[in-house]
């Protein structure tokens, strides 16, 4: 896992900056207190005019990047897609005191017509001046995510994540069972089993069961809990017919990301 702290640039993308023709996917991650002048303080992506992009972030964790510029958009995130059938998602992240001067202080979205912008398992809370902010009419579908404020969509709550700190940062989520006093709401609410929500990440096949977001580092299981999962304290358990992300595009049916990285 990579952290991307104290980085900054004058434009665009405090630390990671990209525009692709096919895309990519941005995966086990943590961007702490990045800046940039005018969008995305964190990441800006940039999918070029191609039906054939597609990608997003996965499993990370963005949390006090800031846009300096009174015109900035993007605090955490600015993702800006220029084909209708171009595919975005974003699972299991936490963006989080984010801080733009226009909008979107904890990601910014400028998506066309009728493109399948999917985020969800996300926790998007305490951002300047919001937390989701978009260019144009178009809305991104997001389910199963905490959004200070509300958000329509399946499974969406708006409920503080009540995060404590833990041996790698201040983003775990309570739980009794880790010794807290409660239960945060973001535990057992995502949309999935944990060790069918997996990804190609960081050690290859990267599976949510291999990670935790409890203090102890105890792996989460069952239902996945919302946001970004740290490392866990033990390796792994073996999976059986992951399942990954889903771009229900108009007239296309769920797709799912195979061992070798194929799109089916």
């Amino acid at each position: 896992d990579n952290l991307f702290e104290l980085n900054s640039a004058g434009s665009a993308g405090g630390a990671i900056h990209f525009s692709s023709l096919s895309g990519a996917t941005i995966t086990d991650n943590r961007f702490l207190t990045n800046t940039s002048a005018d969008s995305g303080g964190a990441i800006t992506m940039m999918f070029a005019n191609s039906e054939y992009a597609q990608g997003g972030l996965a499993n990370n964790l963005i949390a006090g990047n800031a846009v300096t510029d009174p015109a900035g958009y993007g605090g955490g995130i600015d993702v800006a897609l220029f084909h209708s059938l171009s595919q975005f998602f974003m699972t299991n992240c936490t963006i989080e005191g984010n801080t733009a001067i226009a909008s979107g202080g904890g990601i910014f979205m400028d998506l066309p017509a009728g493109c399948p912008a999917v985020l969800e398992n996300c926790i998007i809370w305490n951002n300047t001046p919001n937390q989701i902010g978009l260019d144009d009419a178009d809305q991104p579908s997001v389910i199963y995510s905490d959004i200070q404020g509300t958000w329509t969509g399946v499974g969406n709550i708006d409920a503080g994540p009540e995060f404590v700190t833990g041996p790698d940062g201040d983003f775990y989520l309570s739980q009794i069972a880790a010794g807290q006093a409660t239960d945060s709401p973001c535990m057992d609410t995502g949309n999935m089993a944990a060790d069918a929500l997996c990804f190609t990440g960081s050690s290859g096949w990267d599976c949510m069961d291999g990670r935790s977001t409890r203090t102890d580092t105890v792996a989460d299981s069952g239902q996945v809990d919302m946001g970004y999962h740290y490392l866990s304290g033990g390796a792994p358990p073996p999976t059986s017919t992951p399942k990954t992300f889903r771009f229900p595009g108009p007239g296309r049916a769920p797709t799912r990301e195979s061992p070798n990285g194929e799109w089916t």
